[in-house]
């Protein structure tokens, strides 16, 4: 499925990497982030190093400082039961998408952030995995940053009836 956001394939069409929908799910705008995070990881006694990918879901609701970030399984959840109630025209989503670059741009440190986070994380499910299995132990040489941006998700609220 990743694979046809990047590659024609003639029985397919392109699978959106990025898209704008207004949703019954939410409450008020709400925007994923999926991405991958690369990371270097360096045996503690050598020169070794392993290339460790992770493909993880961060979002957030509302548009400034006063946002919520949402717990992975709140953006989980959404990203698996969201559909779109309304069908929003090009020009629309343009504008939502484009508005949201500029709110995601004043985001950017707590994204790395959670980069950062995973790549510990990282790092230590392979030192217990190395545990079990009787091998070396890793330390974190800082995660690739930025990291790879693989799909944007702009959750609208569906407009309630003023009537």
């Amino acid at each position: 499925m990743l694979s046809l956001a990047f590659e024609h394939h003639p029985d397919y069409k392109k699978v959106a990497r990025a898209s704008v929908i207004q949703t019954d799910s939410v409450d008020q705008k709400t925007t994923l982030i999926q991405f991958r995070v690369r990371n270097v990881i360096k045996e503690v006694t050598s020169n070794r190093e392993v290339i460790s990918e992770e493909i993880y879901l961060w979002g957030y609701e509302g548009s400034g400082a006063d946002g919520r970030e949402l717990k992975y399984e709140e953006a989980k959840n959404l990203l698996l039961q969201a559909t779109s109630k309304k069908a929003l025209t090009l020009q629309m989503q343009q504008e939502v998408f484009d508005n949201e670059i500029a709110i995601f741009t004043r985001k950017a440190e707590d994204f790395k952030k959670v980069a950062e986070m995973r790549a510990v994380h990282l790092v230590e499910a392979h030192g217990r995995f190395k545990e079990l299995v009787g091998g070396k132990r890793y330390e974190a040489v800082y995660p690739v940053l930025p990291p790879d941006i693989m799909g944007v998700y702009v959750l609208n609220p569906v407009p309630k009836d003023l009537f």
